[in-house]
């Protein structure tokens, strides 16, 4: 039984590459046709739900489909923490804050997850809800978790911009 496991990983994680190639290419409907074959048979794999949630969010605009798949994407891989950014985005996009918050607040307990980004992510709800100060704050904060100097006069970006803001 173990054997035949282990085929079946490896069977997924061969497809599924294949696919995340397809996707980095640009192609995405030979990306979605394998992931949909794969989630057939393997409807618990939390990458194959983050990815297959990224195509429905990012090329397909199903924002339904995609809340769904970055759901289960969470459920069975919670350690995946790029899946929490991905979901974070659609939900900040989706002005759904008390989801967002919860969500942010439990990816930053997760090691390795990018604290820039969910610290940018904070910063953006605060700036929609024009609290302005708090938002600096979490950009600041974003900018000391932060080593890409790229990020960082994005981040800065950021700050000017509720500056300016607060004057109005």
């Amino acid at each position: 039984m173990t054997l035949r496991l282990e085929h079946m990983d490896q069977e997924l994680d061969k497809v599924f590459y294949k696919a995340e190639n397809h996707f980095f290419q640009g192609e995405i409907p030979e990306a979605a046709e394998l992931l949909r074959s794969l989630l057939s048979d393997f409807p618990e794999s939390g990458k194959v739900n983050w990815l297959m949630a990224l195509i429905y969010h990012r090329h397909y605009k199903d924002l339904d489909k995609a809340d769904s798949h970055y759901r289960s994407a969470i459920r069975f891989s919670p350690e995946n923490s790029v899946a929490y950014l991905d979901y974070a985005d659609l939900l900040s996009t989706q002005e759904r804050s008390s989801e967002l918050i919860a969500l942010l607040n439990k990816a930053m307990e997760l090691p390795g997850t990018g604290k820039d980004r969910i610290q940018e992510l904070f910063g953006l709800l605060k700036e929609k809800q024009q609290k302005f100060d708090e938002a600096i704050a979490h950009y600041r904060d974003g900018i000391m978790n932060c080593f890409d100097t790229e990020r960082i006069v994005e981040l800065e970006g950021a700050i000017k911009r509720c500056q300016i803001k607060k004057k109005y």
